[in-house]
């Protein structure tokens, strides 16, 4: 093998690997998407993807936090409004796109009207009054503690009809 492809096999190994995010300044990475007019991120390791919002299903005699349900993959998947479980007041409109969370085992879609980007988590929060939200940074972003989230009674659903 020539010196010329061995280097390169060297480099494509090199950028193979995902970046160190303890490097970062903050850490961890979120993506942040706005939501109404609040904006929310999300720890990227639980971002799973993110898909346009063209068609879903209003789930009647739901409660109000249930935005409706979707197809993911031939799967359905529940929409939750995060805005209406940690403000209190949902998504006014149609929203653009659905980012589906996961973590243990959980998938839910939450309904987004914009994506802003991602960015390292900032070390230093705001402290909010919700058992969801990790706090508040001071762009007013409200990075959301998928886990619990996705793990409270809150947003579980058992009633019959």
């Amino acid at each position: 093998m020539s010196g010329e492809a061995e280097l390169l096999k060297k480099r494509a190994r090199l950028y193979a690997q995902p970046p160190a995010c303890s490097d970062m300044p903050g850490g961890d990475l979120i993506a942040v998407f706005r939501i109404g007019g609040s904006r929310y991120g999300f720890g990227i390791k639980h971002v799973n993807c993110i898909k346009p919002l063209d068609r879903f299903a209003p789930l009647p005699c739901s409660p109000p936090f249930v935005y409706g349900v979707a197809n993911l993959r031939g799967r359905i998947c529940p929409l939750i409004d995060v805005k209406k479980v940690v403000e209190g007041e949902g998504i006014e409109g149609k929203a653009r796109y659905m980012v589906v969370l996961e973590a243990d085992g959980v998938k839910v879609g939450v309904p987004a009207d914009e994506i802003v980007g991602i960015f390292p988590k900032p070390r230093e929060l705001k402290s909010c009054d919700s058992e969801f939200v990790e706090g508040m940074s001071d762009d007013g972003t409200i990075v959301v503690n998928v886990e619990s989230f996705l793990r409270s009674e809150a947003i579980i659903v058992s009633e019959e009809v």
